[in-house]
């Protein structure tokens, strides 16, 4: 009876506000009787309709069904990729109050885990600096690869909190010399593997706007 009882508590669906985030990425609101819920793809100020995913006792999972009432802060993601790619979790949030929520973020670290004192920490923690460039900085990428049978070789991102892999024809964090590379690094290993498996699990690429160097690593399984 309990267990029927937790799956009609899981696929009902509820509104609820969505009050911070965590440094997960997920936002936090409280359901009806007062549990914590969090909440993919959410922004504080959102009033949302949610529909629960898990039930772990003190606090629940839950995905949105209805955006009722947008955030002021929530802003259309910059990278067409975000809902299939998963790497980067505040793309709906304006960079600004990005930059706020982390040092929110740390303030709250040093509060309730080293147990300094709130006075403290507001002089302790200076705001965030916001980077020259918010988008095309990233000078290393770390690429999933797996051989499949049927599909053959792919290469791609870790979508969020699984092993599945997305296959996005660029990622904007990139680096210009290295926005492509995903795609190209894609077709070429596609080609020099054919119809067999050489066993690459992982791909990383590093490029050096000092020097324009660029630096590519296979990893395969250790060879017996």
């Amino acid at each position: 009876m309990k267990e029927i009882v937790n799956q009609l508590s899981l696929s009902a669906s509820q509104c609820l506000r969505i009050e911070r985030l965590t440094n997960h990425g997920f936002g936090v609101g409280h359901a009806e009787d007062g549990k914590v819920v969090f909440v993919a793809d959410s922004a504080p100020g959102d009033l949302v309709r949610v529909a629960f995913d898990e039930d772990h006792g003190n606090y629940s999972v839950a995905h949105i069904v209805e955006l009722t009432e947008p955030s002021p802060i929530r802003v259309a993601p910059s990278c067409p990729f975000v809902a299939t790619c998963g790497g980067c979790c505040w793309q709906h949030i304006a960079y600004e109050a990005q930059c706020t929520t982390k040092r929110t973020l740390v303030l709250d670290a040093l509060e309730r885990i080293a147990h300094f004192a709130a006075i403290r920490t507001e002089r302790l923690v200076a705001s965030c600096m916001p980077a020259p460039r918010p988008l095309k900085y990233r000078n290393k990428l770390e690429l999933g690869a797996v051989w499949d049978p049927q599909q053959g070789f792919t290469l791609g991102f870790y979508r969020a909190d699984s092993t599945r892999i997305a296959t996005p024809e660029r990622c904007l964090l990139a680096h210009e010399a290295i926005v492509a590379a995903p795609r190209a690094l894609r077709g070429a290993l596609r080609y020099a593997q054919g119809v067999a498996d050489l066993g690459i699990y992982r791909v990383g690429m590093r490029h050096s706007e000092r020097s324009g160097s660029l630096e590519l690593a296979l990893w395969t399984e250790p060879g017996i």
